[in-house]
């Protein structure tokens, strides 16, 4: 089993504390010696100086993990970041822990995002309903895809009803960042009407603009286009596209026609 961040410092802890024990004896009998409260045989000494060999070895993973190794060095961790590594690996057992000491799970880490977001994107429903429970943002991203969005990029269907349901806006979407329809759209193989439908039941905006980092502005339904013509479907998946065009194409072409003039003058400048 493929030890984790969480696992590591919990080993590193339990020898850390272990150490402890090994090094206080010896220096105490040490000390008393010293002191000449007790007058010990050479082979107790020697046992008292093996002991205290052995606790400095164990202080070792405690001093290279936390300190020396930046990979993990944690000193600067607060809880939240910690709360991400665990939602990350998928440790209950850690986010609970984390989520009790104070981890914010809507607070956006250095890993870039949020531990909802890890969550959702890693279709964790147990942690999600855990994290909504402890108050967490159903909205709330690294100025990356929202939570919906990566789990209508994932195609996962059941990930999108529960944060729908939770009250994810299906429309809200970081800048140059598209929203949950056009990640459903963009990302999905298997012409999955079920999340689409869902999405467009919620009142998501067919219509929804997403400009992307070159200035291009895409909707829904442009991400579905190219599969009908460049791409032979079977029976079923032609069946599906066909249910998932009608419900992105009309409003596709609403708004093309809305914005003609702009669209030749974006065509004209490439």
């Amino acid at each position: 089993m493929q030890l984790t961040l969480l696992t590591h410092l919990d080993a590193v802890r339990v020898l850390f504390y272990i150490g402890i024990a090994y090094i206080a004896v010896p220096i105490i009998f040490f000390l008393m010696k010293a002191l000449k409260k007790i007058r010990p045989k050479k082979k107790a000494l020697r046992l008292a100086g093996l002991i205290l060999g052995v606790g400095i070895v164990l202080e070792i993973p405690s001093l290279y993990y936390l300190y020396l190794n930046g990979e993990y060095n944690i000193s600067e961790y607060n809880n939240s970041d910690i709360l991400y590594i665990a939602a990350d690996s998928g440790d209950m057992s850690a986010i609970k822990r984390m989520l009790k000491k104070g981890g914010d799970p809507s607070q956006v880490t250095r890993f870039g995002n949020t531990a909802f977001y890890c969550a959702a994107d890693r279709g964790d429903s147990a942690a999600v309903s855990l994290m909504l429970e402890y108050g967490a943002d159903v909205n709330k991203t690294g100025n990356q895809y929202t939570p919906l969005a990566a789990a209508c990029k994932n195609g996962d269907s059941v990930m999108a009803y529960e944060l729908l349901k939770a009250g994810a806006d299906p429309d809200y979407m970081p800048e140059k960042y598209p929203s949950a329809l056009s990640c459903a759209a963009a990302f999905d193989e298997g012409y999955n009407f079920e999340l689409i439908n869902m999405l467009c039941g919620a009142g998501a905006n067919r219509s929804a603009v997403t400009v992307d980092s070159t200035g291009k502005r895409w909707l829904p339904f442009k991400y579905y286009f190219h599969k009908a013509w460049q791409t032979e479907l079977t029976p079923e998946e032609q069946s599906d596209y066909d249910r998932i065009a009608a419900l992105l194409e009309r409003s596709y072409r609403d708004w093309v026609m809305e914005n003609a003039d702009f669209l030749k003058n974006q065509q004209a400048k490439g």
